[in-house]
């Protein structure tokens, strides 16, 4: 059972969801009536009763939705002026503050912890591995993501990606700290 706070949560994102196909609707229903009332005179002229005012109003809002879809498909598909956004990328537990994404899990091992043991760091380095090796081993679920993104990853390294990330860093840190060990990066 979840308590109210998810719940509600969880509705607000569905509404949100559903936030943009009611905005068409609303706005296809805006622009019907009035240009019925416009031009409904001149569809009782062409000999359609006036009794079937309803199915000519659903008529107009079905070409109006119609142009409104065909506007949205052109936008995004053929002149390809969308681009999406990554707002929320995973649901997280604001109390597990122990509990890494997969994505943090390996820029621990592979950028923050080789910097804590270069700059002479060594015990949080170890703590940080230990803490790391825990996670990945309790979780078969987050294991199995992390070989995915590792997978991912070596599926499209560069040759000398150890020499490119030396050069690298050696520019954000400047000369004063400047790496010279390519063994520098932990290991599993």
């Amino acid at each position: 059972m979840e308590g109210p706070g998810k719940f509600l949560m969880k509705h607000i994102w569905r509404f949100q969801q559903i936030g943009g196909l009611v905005s068409v609707i609303l706005m296809c229903l805006n622009l019907t009536i009035p240009l019925y009332e416009f031009s409904g005179w001149r569809i009782v002229e062409l000999g359609v009763p006036a009794n079937l005012d309803w199915l000519i109003v659903i008529i107009l809002f079905s070409i109006i939705f119609g142009i409104a879809l065909l506007t949205g498909y052109a936008y995004d598909k053929v002149f390809k002026l969308w681009s999406p956004q990554k707002v929320v990328g995973i649901e997280r537990d604001p109390y597990a503050k122990g509990r890494l994404t997969p994505q943090e899990y390996l820029r621990y091992q592979y950028i923050f912890i080789p910097l804590l043991i270069k700059n002479g760091l060594r015990a949080e380095a170890e703590f940080n591995l230990k803490w790391n090796k825990r996670i990945y081993e309790q979780d078969p679920e987050f294991r199995d993501q992390v070989l995915n993104i590792k997978k991912y990853v070596d599926q499209y390294k560069l040759k000398n990606i150890e020499d490119r990330w030396l050069q690298d860093m050696n520019k954000i840190i400047g000369e004063q700290y400047k790496v010279k060990d390519k063994k520098v990066r932990a290991d599993w």
